[in-house]
């Protein structure tokens, strides 16, 4: 179930992007990611907070912001459900021609929204791609990532999707609010790797994407966030989200071809055993060979699918 929080139902008029911060138990870091939003240089947002039933002090340090800017509209729910179901209520009560998404234990430069935006007003495209840089408890950059070109592509494949970026998450990018509003498009109610069940969808959708050379996304890399603690539902929610994945991509584009799916696979594949660090003979491994076999049964791509759980597990 979700309430809201505010008592404010945003700004007057429509605003030209829309921040939407999704949080649970975030309690010592989102007012600082609520400072970050809200002192933007492009000041023509509305921030949208969902507060994914914490059990921490997070509904009142959010109701605290609302109090003070009538930009903010937040909402709650009453218990946790995901990731995935805080994007998809954070999309619903979105009003911007532009969302950008932004975790709620992460930050951004000032000048984020207005670099993301200005890109996408002078190339004419739907979703601009940057990059992010990871940073400690203490604010400290411990790596970044910025893409190796720059420019504005075509996208008519998950190749073409591939070739523009690794980075299937939906933070740290400027989406037209066009392409996240189509009917039937959600993430899935999971609590991990939500994001890769709508990605490749969304970004074929766009079209016209703007690649820039810019790192404005801080990434706050702690030892018990979602991303980065170990649980073995973490594979069985990957599963999901390939299969969800794959079924978008079904309704929205089209039915995808073999090879298509292979890609898809081996890109997401090869990033969660390396982000997870799994054992070849964990049981985590046996589940997802088992997934990748059925697939390549029903595909015809045994022995090249084959060549990828070899490299891959």
């Amino acid at each position: 179930m979700l309430r809201r929080i505010s008592t404010s139902s945003g700004s007057a008029s429509v605003p030209k992007v829309s921040l939407i911060i999704t949080s649970c138990n975030t309690d010592a870091f989102i007012a600082k990611a609520i400072y970050s939003a809200i002192n933007q240089s492009f000041p023509d947002i509305e921030l949208i907070i969902i507060d994914d039933g914490s059990t921490d002090n997070s509904a009142s340090i959010i109701k605290s912001f609302c109090d003070n800017d009538p930009r903010i509209m937040a909402f709650r729910h009453e218990e946790n459900s995901g990731p995935g179901v805080a994007r998809n209520n954070g999309i619903a009560n979105a009003r911007g021609e532009y969302i950008f998404f932004l975790d709620g234990d992460d930050y951004l430069d000032q000048n984020c929204i207005e670099v993301h935006l200005k890109a996408a007003i002078s190339s004419g495209s739907n979703l601009v791609l940057s990059g992010h840089r990871a940073v400690d408890m203490e604010g400290n950059p411990r790596w970044q990532t910025i893409p190796d070109k720059q420019g504005t592509y075509t996208v008519h494949s998950i190749a073409d999707v591939l070739s523009l970026t690794k980075d299937w998450g939906m933070p740290h990018k400027l989406w037209s609010r066009s392409i996240l509003k189509r009917e039937g498009l959600k993430f899935p109610p999971i609590y991990s790797w939500e994001d890769i069940a709508v990605f490749p969808t969304v970004v074929s959708l766009a079209r016209s994407v703007r690649v820039i050379q810019y790192c404005g996304y801080n990434y706050l890399q702690r030892k018990n966030s979602i991303t980065n603690k170990y649980d073995p539902n973490k594979t069985k929610d990957l599963i999901l989200s390939l299969n969800w994945a794959k079924k978008n991509y079904q309704e929205h584009i089209h039915n995808p071809s073999e090879s298509e799916l292979l890609l898809m696979y081996d890109a997401f594949l090869n990033f969660y055993k390396n982000r997870m660090d799994i054992d070849e003979d964990s049981p985590d491994a046996e589940q997802l060979n088992e997934f990748l076999n059925n697939e390549v049964r029903k595909s015809g791509f045994f022995t090249r699918l084959k060549r990828t759980l070899s490299r891959g597990f």
